[in-house]
């Protein structure tokens, strides 16, 4: 019997959104994988046309946990078949869960992206300035696969949270402006951000948590 605590709100494509995913976005709660998922995969649905499409791959959390773990000699079947291409965007929704024996864990989101027209890797990230090990260290298994310009991540500067909880709000909405830049039929990377303060994070987190019940009441 499933727990009326946690029953499910909502079934879209592959994902699946419970009640205690919806209470990730009250406050400044940490989101939950199946969120920020759905949150990346709405917008690629609505956001973007067919053509920009075929140019972006959007690689989700627990694809990027197979990636972490997965041995190299086994990799590049992996990748394919997340169908990551050097030809297209490829866009990471990481979090630092750091133990393969949490199905959901991990206390940080950022965005990793590779350019392909620049081939380059950046990150986007909340919090750091820098780029932490575990983000290189991740990139480093994409590099054979990818052929980036240069073996580094390039932080990229972007705006940054007050509240260590509303990472995964700024995680999507970084994928937001990124999309919407693609989309335009723009190859640079120089993505435009809005102001990103408190009261944004809070109408962000009531804007998912509407269109989830929209959704499931539709």
């Amino acid at each position: 019997m499933v727990n009326s605590d946690d029953a499910k709100v909502l079934s879209y494509d592959d994902i699946v959104v419970f009640q205690s995913d919806i209470r990730s976005l009250n406050g400044h709660s940490w989101l939950t994988d199946n969120i920020v998922n759905f949150a990346a995969n709405y917008m690629k649905n609505v956001l973007i046309n067919d053509a920009t499409k075929e140019k972006v791959c959007i690689v989700y959390a627990s694809c990027c946990e197979l990636i972490k773990y997965t041995e190299k000699n086994q990799l590049q079947e992996l990748l394919s078949s997340f169908e990551i291409d050097p030809m297209k965007w490829n866009i990471f929704m990481f979090n630092d869960n750091s133990d393969p024996t949490l199905i959901y864990g991990g206390t940080h989101w950022s965005l990793i992206v590779f350019s392909p027209t620049e081939r380059t890797f950046y990150l986007f990230d909340s919090s750091n300035y820098n780029v932490p090990a575990h983000i290189e260290n991740f990139t480093k298994k994409l590099y054979n696969f990818c052929n980036p310009s240069e073996e580094k991540v390039h932080a990229y500067d972007c705006p940054k949270m007050n509240i260590s909880g509303d990472c995964g709000i700024f995680a999507i909405e970084y994928l937001k402006a990124i999309l919407l830049h693609i989309n335009s039929g723009n190859t640079s990377s120089t993505f435009q951000f809005p102001v990103m303060n408190d009261q944004f994070v809070m109408d962000r987190r009531m804007y998912w948590r509407n269109i989830i019940y929209t959704l499931s009441n539709s």
